[in-house]
């Protein structure tokens, strides 16, 4: 048997999480990962991507969970 995700091709358990390699760097910035309220009411929203301005002027959008090692970097960088 072919699980749900696999057969609606999300590769994630959360469909908003899915890596968006066509849309741009603004379109990423407003893609939120996580939508919920907490068992305490607390409104929750988790972003799925980071953006990031490197000191050579890059721009990189970056995903929450496949980029979690280059985000702490870049919060431990100021």
């Amino acid at each position: 048997m072919v699980s749900h995700a696999i057969a609606t091709k999300h590769l994630t358990a959360n469909p908003r999480d899915i890596i968006a390699q066509d849309k741009s760097i603004e379109e990423k910035a407003k893609q939120v990962a996580v939508d919920k309220y907490d068992i305490t009411g607390s409104h929750i929203q988790v972003l799925t991507y980071f953006v990031f301005t490197y000191p050579n002027g890059e721009t990189k959008a970056l995903h929450h969970v496949r980029d979690s090692t280059e985000i702490w970097r870049c919060i431990s960088a100021g």
